[in-house]
């Protein structure tokens, strides 16, 4: 501002200058040179002021930014505040009602007692009021069914002893009883035990008698054979003895390495047709191996090689011997089912009935002994 009112001032003062005339050549050069300068100060301030009015500019937008801001967050502050007031007014009238109900329920409770002492003292007034000998007629009453109260609980004591007296004779009795049933339980047991005994004693007797039956049916069996054959001889003619040929020697194959494949070569004959030859092959693994794991299997299958050939009497024994030597054999089972359907074929069914329920017994779990028990039934 100041080198403005400089220029304006040189250039004033060279204007007055011509226009009094007195003005030379030499003042104008200077007055040229004192306006140059004065007009680059002049240019030098106004880019000085340039960014100072850019700078104001600036300043004046953030103080806008800063007065909104403030306005927004006077407003915000002045719902809060009005807020907060509702509040605290809620609150108030809320404990104000809270105070006066209080107030008006202990106001309440205050006359209730005192109508309460007040009704006390009338009574008391009317108390004393009263003759004495009315008051001693009170006592009297009072006395009199205290008495009776008393009498009463006298009596129901002499009820509730008498009671517990019947209780205890009959607790008495219960554990009189209670022993006597003991002792009839100890000689129950005592009499179960023995009739158990019997009962596998009975058992026992009865496997002996299903053995004997067995064995009665094969010498019957036998017999019949026997005299059948007799009887065919005496009918027969008599003929002229035959010159005996003596049997061509049969020289067995060399036996197996072991009894696994001695019984595995046994059993293949069978399966392919040849009996006589798995006979003899069953026949004499027995021999080499009367105890080995497969015995109890060649001798069960050495009663299927008779029984297969029809000659059941000897399939008979056989597969006894299954049962007989190798007690605890998994072939047990199946001989005795073979064994009693030998007997059938024999036309003995007593015998076939009595193993078919020795198997049903021993063995009620296994497959055999429900096919007994279908046969059972055909034979009833």
């Amino acid at each position: 501002m100041r080198g403005m009112s400089r220029t304006k001032m040189g250039m004033l003062l060279g204007l007055a200058c011509l226009l009094w005339g007195c003005a030379t050549v030499e003042d104008v050069r200077i007055l040229d040179s004192e306006n140059r300068r004065l007009q680059s100060q002049m240019n030098v301030l106004l880019k000085d002021i340039e960014p100072l009015q850019k700078g104001m500019e600036g300043y004046r937008k953030e103080i806008s930014k800063e007065i909104t801001a403030l306005q927004k967050e006077d407003i915000l502050l002045r719902a809060d505040l009005s807020a907060e007031i509702k509040k605290v007014q809620a609150d108030l009238s809320a404990e104000m009602k809270k105070v006066q109900a209080d107030f008006a329920l202990r106001f309440e409770g205050l006359q209730s007692d005192f109508r309460n002492l007040t009704t006390g003292v009338e009574e008391y007034k009317d108390f004393i009021k009263k003759p004495s000998q009315e008051y001693l007629r009170e006592l009297e009453r009072l006395r009199e069914r205290l008495e009776t109260r008393l009498k009463a609980l006298d009596d129901r004591g002499r009820a509730l002893e008498e009671k517990n007296l019947a209780l205890e004779e009959r607790l008495k009795a219960s554990e009189d009883r209670s022993k006597w049933l003991e002792e009839r339980l100890k000689a129950f047991e005592e009499r179960s035990r023995i009739l158990e005994e019997r009962s596998r004693t009975m058992e026992e007797r009865f496997k002996g008698v299903d053995d004997k039956v067995v064995q009665f049916g094969s010498r019957q069996t036998d017999l019949e054979k026997r005299v059948a054959a007799r009887e065919a001889r005496e009918r027969e003619p008599a003929a002229a003895p035959q010159p005996v040929t003596p049997a061509p020697e049969v020289k067995p194959s060399p036996p197996p390495v072991s009894s696994a494949e001695l019984y595995k070569d046994a059993l293949d004959t069978f399966e392919r047709g040849d009996i006589e030859g798995a006979r003899k092959k069953f026949e004499h693994f027995l021999q080499q191996y009367p105890n080995a794991e497969r015995s109890n299997n060649a001798q069960f299958w050495l009663g299927e090689t008779y029984y297969r050939q029809k000659n059941y009497e000897r399939a008979v024994i056989e597969y006894q011997n299954v049962v007989t030597r190798y007690p605890e054999g998994e072939k047990v089972p199946d001989a005795l089912y073979k064994q009693a359907l030998a007997f059938l074929e024999l036309k003995n069914k007593s015998a076939a009935r009595a193993l078919f329920n020795r198997l049903i017994e021993r063995f009620p779990n296994s497959r055999l002994a429900e096919e007994a028990k279908k046969k059972l039934k055909t034979l009833k």
